[in-house]
């Protein structure tokens, strides 16, 4: 018996296996960057093997993962939650060295709060976490340097 993959979104795979986003995979795969088993496509409704099919960006094959990875990060204030900064500020590109993986951040936090922040090779459980129709619920602590009016504390609990 031979086993059958299940067909998926070319854009969906690659989301799933690059640091990009899917807003720059889409214009990737509309400026013809993007080829499969050796044809360059330029629609985002394509459909590949993820078995099978191989796939390049911008000539560089992209691998299926064989597993997934997720890691926990404290960001500490100050950093940036990106992966570069044209004006050389400290970000989360300084600490991409940790990981033994490709891994992308899933989320952000402001420069100026710390904490955790996950790191995840896994393009579903990222969209998972922080689309908004999913409705994952956030918990954030704050804490202020000046005493909250009562209606400040009425509006940030509302």
């Amino acid at each position: 018996m031979t086993s059958r993959s299940v067909e998926e979104s070319l854009i969906r795979f690659l989301v799933s296996h690059t640091r990009y986003s899917r807003r720059d995979l889409s214009e990737y795969i509309q400026a013809g960057k993007v080829s499969v088993d050796g044809r360059v496509v330029s629609a985002l409704t394509v459909r590949i093997d993820p078995v099978r099919s191989v796939i390049k960006l911008n000539d560089e094959r992209i691998q299926k993962k064989s597993q997934y990875v997720y890691y926990k990060f404290y960001k500490p204030r100050g950093m940036l939650s990106t992966l570069s900064d044209p004006k050389d500020r400290l970000c989360l590109d300084s600490v991409m060295h940790l990981f033994p993986q490709l891994v992308f951040p899933v989320g952000r936090l402001d420069r100026q709060s710390s904490g955790l922040l996950l790191f995840s090779n896994d393009g579903d459980f990222a969209n998972q976490v922080l689309h908004p129709s999913f409705s994952v619920s956030k918990e954030y602590q704050v804490t202020v340097s000046e005493k909250a009016t009562q209606a400040v504390r009425n509006h940030l609990s509302a």
